[in-house]
């Protein structure tokens, strides 16, 4: 017997245009579950990356609030770095300010002839003898002087002192003031305490003049003979 298809001739080509649009909207679906898979994947990876710069920030701000607590914590050793180092500089200036007197009279009283007797000493320009140490005045130009009086046996005695006095370290120049023949004491009565007669015909005052003020007498090359 011969099979006879019952349903319409147009309905059975109908039929075959349902499956092809079934299967165009398969494919719509698979492209958009693909996109959206790929967005996802796009997402995580962004979010992950985020969240490590995220981290990483985090960090440098703790890093930066653990150093700040220890440059806090170090402030005052600064302070006291920066206090000592002013200190330092200040003690520096004023020991470069300084005149040795102590070296000068020391050296004074290697280079004087024997038969020299001094009755007076004075220092101008630096700290006194005796006195604290004092930085020169900003700008100063003034030397510092040492003057001399005494009285000795002649005057090529004298002469000789003032030669002897350049030989001094850090002298420019030895001027004389006074030299005139002094009343010797009579012999067996030597001067009392405190006296300023000599017990030698010729008395004499001698001015010492140095290179520049506040420069050590000790730091010179010179050096007496």
């Amino acid at each position: 017997m011969k099979a006879v298809n019952l349903i319409p001739s147009d309905q059975r080509r109908g039929a075959g245009g349902v499956t092809g649009r079934s299967d165009g909207i398969a494919y719509v679906i698979l492209g958009l579950l693909t996109g959206v898979v790929v967005l996802a994947a796009m997402w995580g990876i962004a979010d992950h990356d985020v969240g490590n710069r995220q981290g990483a920030i985090a960090g440098a701000k703790a890093k930066a609030v653990q150093l700040q607590a220890q440059a806090s914590a170090l402030a005052p050793y600064t302070s006291f770095q920066t206090a000592s180092h002013s200190r330092q500089q200040t003690v520096a200036e004023i020991a470069q300010a300084r005149f040795d007197w102590a070296h000068t009279m020391h050296e004074v009283g290697r280079v004087l002839p024997s038969d020299v007797d001094l009755t007076s000493f004075n220092g101008t320009g630096g700290p006194a003898p005796g006195s604290a140490a004092t930085s020169a005045p900003s700008g100063s130009t003034t030397a510092p002087t040492l003057t001399l009086a005494g009285c000795t046996t002649s005057q090529a005695v004298v002469a000789e002192t003032m030669t002897r006095l350049r030989l001094m370290d850090g002298v420019s120049d030895v001027s004389i003031g006074t030299t005139s023949a002094a009343r010797p004491i009579a012999s067996g009565n030597p001067a009392s305490a405190g006296s300023t007669a000599c017990p030698h015909s010729v008395s004499f005052s001698l001015t010492v003049t140095y290179d520049a003020a506040g420069v050590p007498v000790a730091a010179s090359t010179g050096g007496a003979k």
